[in-house]
């Protein structure tokens, strides 16, 4: 783990300080900076994907217990604990869309982060992070219509979900692949690739900086109305961890291994539903705001995973002991 990757927590929360201080000193900037998510953010997934070996994505295939264990938790729990906490909501479509929509996507980016804080196997995880994505793709419509009233769901699937398929998906993906090719056959490509290891990082904190910029003030306008809505993330990062800890013991998976999983649940993938969100009309704006509130809960949710899920959920040696080999040994190393 190098020095920035080690010191990633703090900044990514001077991030925030910093990107909120901006926000509210310089209303004025909010649009500009808007409009800077979406390149940000293909950017972050572009170098996210380049860390992954894409032209080895079919020997992660093979790992089909622990891919299994993170489909499961993701793409079959998490969606019933969602479809509870929106009983609990006001019956308002924007955000009834914006919960439903942060919290039925797994994350690409802080889940590796945090993994590999909280001393998983962030290897598996990053493996297993183009399968992530496409399969949200793919459900996702379909569980908003399943979940929300028809008029939020018809906003969940319609041209906005095509633009971020591809254009924060599809092309950032294409162009790792691509790069990843060039690198297999050119020396000096893949030294790039290999110094570029470190800009997930940066990369992040700025999309962290420009989002908490742009919205800040948008969020603190809704703060009474967000406060129920603030009270529902907490829970679920609560339920979170107790269904990913629930798919960990189903599938008898490592300690290590099992880490991955229960931080899969836990982080969501806001940056890339926001510009969604923001492609929506006006009137669905306070979806917006939701999933920003959402990415503030869960970065200081994270500070409880990262000690409570080593330390106390998930110990090494208490799952699956017997299958256990020298690379799991949860020292944090990988």
């Amino acid at each position: 783990m190098t020095a920035l990757e080690r010191r990633q927590v703090p900044i990514y929360f001077t991030a925030v300080l910093l990107g909120s201080a901006i926000g509210l000193l310089l209303p004025d900037s909010a649009s500009a900076l808007e409009s800077l998510i979406w390149p940000v953010v293909g950017a972050l997934l572009y170098f996210t994907f380049l860390q992954v070996p894409l032209l080895q994505f079919r020997q992660a295939l093979a790992d089909v217990r622990f891919l299994a264990a993170i489909l499961t938790a993701n793409f079959m729990f998490v969606p019933v604990v969602v479809w509870l906490l929106l009983m609990v909501l006001p019956p308002s479509p924007p955000i009834q869309l914006g919960v439903a929509l942060v919290l039925l996507t797994p994350c690409t980016d802080w889940m590796n982060t945090f993994t590999l804080l909280g001393k998983g196997d962030a290897h598996r995880t990053l493996a297993a992070t183009p399968l992530l994505l496409i399969t949200q793709i793919l459900l996702v419509p379909l569980f908003l219509w399943l979940l929300l009233e028809s008029d939020a769901s018809r906003m969940g699937a319609t041209r906005p979900f095509l633009q971020a398929f591809f254009g924060l998906i599809v092309l950032p993906l294409s162009l790792a692949w691509l790069t990843e090719w060039c690198g297999k056959h050119n020396q000096r490509v893949a030294r790039a690739i290999a110094r570029s290891s470190a800009l997930p990082v940066v990369l992040l904190a700025v999309t962290v900086l420009v989002i908490a910029a742009s919205q800040i003030q948008q969020v603190l306008d809704g703060a009474r109305q967000l406060t129920l809505v603030t009270q529902v993330f907490v829970a679920y990062m609560a339920l979170a961890a107790v269904v990913g800890r629930l798919t960990v013991w189903l599938y008898s998976l490592p300690p290590r291994e099992g880490r991955g999983v229960i931080f899969s649940t836990g982080t969501r993938n806001s940056f890339v539903v926001l510009p969604l969100a923001l492609a929506l009309p006006t009137e669905w704006h306070p979806a917006v705001a939701v999933i920003v509130i959402q990415a503030f809960v869960e970065m200081l949710g994270m500070l409880v995973f990262i000690r409570l899920v080593p330390g106390w959920l998930l110990r090494d040696g208490a799952v699956g002991d017997s299958i256990l080999n020298p690379a799991d040994t949860g020292d944090g190393t990988n």
